[in-house]
């Protein structure tokens, strides 16, 4: 129905640049939204004390862990499920090492908030400049066709052209217009939307660990998803998180923080290392990242 959502910026819908398939009212009743649902999501007790059951996997063989509580001690357990594992880790333990991981894309010093947001706006623009090239082109081509449509009926009222030329050139440009808006909706560059998800991503990495530790099971879950968005796994022998994929903004907190520690007595933009902190053009948030927000992540 023409809105966009991403994971990177929860519970807002943003209106989107390409033309609606269908009106808001029948994709509400479709999607049975137009009746409000009291109940929410349910989570049983496990769940709740278990929030990353099913999101880490075995290091080793990829399984996921599943968990269990020991009822006698209200203790609770992860336990992989691999066939014949003993791979078995008190939740409270898996628990501190994850807030200890979480700690890793923590902003410790919230003096760099603002600059940190400026190197990484700047980092992720010069890492796509073609896309942004071709959304301007883009934007121009759209231009021209919606002048030429106006430049067709124009003709048309004054009878300058038949009945028959114009609903041809009419049907021409405009699917030609559709085309144009839905490439521009998959992979079109917004600096706004590109500096609102670093707004968000920056700020809640100030308090990261703090925030899952203390959030319910829903707000746990989404914070993993968020930052790991492939899930993670664990080397149960050394007793260690292994990241797969890490939400791009939040993988180059750790870098460009530590290049700003090195850089104290000077935290201007053109002080700073970026060379680490450059993000290869493909790389998500990309033609594919942040278009669809901007994904995704």
């Amino acid at each position: 129905c023409g809105f966009i959502v991403s994971p990177l910026i929860p519970d807002e819908v943003i209106k989107g640049k390409h033309e609606p398939l269908i009106s808001t009212e029948l994709f509400l009743q479709v999607n049975d939204l137009l009746k409000k649902n009291d109940k929410g999501n349910q989570y049983k007790k496990e769940d709740e004390n278990l929030p990353l059951k099913k999101f880490v996997r075995s290091s080793i063989c990829d399984t996921p862990y599943t968990g269990y509580v020991v009822k006698r001690k209200g203790l609770y357990y992860y336990k992989n499920n691999r066939i014949g594992s003993k791979e078995n880790r008190s939740a409270k333990k898996m628990h501190k090492e994850f807030e200890e991981l979480l700690g890793q894309y923590q902003i410790q010093d919230k003096k760099y908030t603002a600059p940190l947001k400026e190197i990484m706006t700047y980092t992720f623009v010069e890492a796509q400049k073609a896309g942004i090239e071709e959304t301007k082109n883009l934007e121009k081509a759209l231009d021209q066709i919606n002048k030429k449509l106006e430049r067709l009926e124009e003709r048309f009222v004054f009878e300058e052209i038949s009945k028959e030329q114009f609903d041809k050139f009419k049907s021409k440009l405009e699917t030609e217009r559709r085309e144009k808006e839905e490439f521009l909706s998959k992979s079109g560059f917004e600096i706004s939307n590109l500096e609102k998800a670093i707004e968000y991503a920056v700020d809640y990495s100030t308090k990261l660990p703090l925030l899952w530790s203390t959030g319910d099971i829903e707000t746990k879950l989404k914070l993993q998803k968020m930052i790991f968005p492939e899930g993670i796994q664990y080397d149960f022998k050394n007793s260690i998180y292994r990241t797969t994929r890490v939400n791009t903004i939040f993988s180059l907190i750790p870098t460009i923080t530590s290049n700003l520690n090195g850089n104290k007595k000077e935290t201007n933009l053109k002080n700073i290392d970026l060379s680490r902190s450059v993000v290869p053009p493909g790389i998500e948030p990309g033609t594919q990242g942040f278009s669809v927000l901007c994904s995704t992540n």
